[in-house]
């Protein structure tokens, strides 16, 4: 939990984030630079959430606002560490792994399909019990709507 005392901030930290809060950085990291301004200013945790509401029209928990507070009193780290989104449903080797395995012929690797193209669920089940990648047919599809060099029958529309 952070302390009561203002923290203490250098001129070039100040500058640096007033930048993250004027240029147009995500909302998650213009939150983090104002929540330490204001507490470098000497708010408390509960002021900090009513002037952030109140002046930027965001709301923050104060649970989120002193996890701030204590991470860049601790580390001195510049940006909160927050993830946006979801993580990605495979690693970006495993991605790059497939990818590679729908560009070759289906018999280059001892599979026998028709044309010597790749059914999604050929390519799923291949890619499960040979290269170790459990991933559903619609990532999969996903994944590989974009690579014109896969090798995968495509639906007529």
């Amino acid at each position: 939990m952070a302390s009561r005392a203002p923290l203490a901030l250098t001129d070039a930290e100040r500058r640096r984030l007033g930048g993250f809060r004027a240029h147009g950085a995500l909302p998650s990291i213009r939150a983090f630079a104002r929540i330490i301004l204001l507490r470098a200013d000497g708010k408390l945790i509960k002021e900090i959430a009513s002037t952030l509401l109140r002046e930027d029209n965001t709301r923050v928990s104060k649970r989120t606002i002193s996890y701030y507070i204590g991470q860049f009193e601790r580390d001195r780290r510049w940006l909160p560490s927050v993830r946006t989104g979801r993580p990605p449903a495979l690693p970006p080797r495993q991605r790059e792994e497939a990818r590679r395995i729908a560009g070759l012929p289906p018999s280059s690797v001892g599979v026998t399909c028709p044309d010597d193209r790749w059914s999604m669920d050929t390519l799923r089940r291949y890619l499960a019990d040979h290269a170790g990648i459990a991933i559903p047919r619609s990532t999969l599809s996903y994944l590989l709507q974009s690579e014109p060099d896969a090798r995968i029958k495509r639906r007529r529309r």
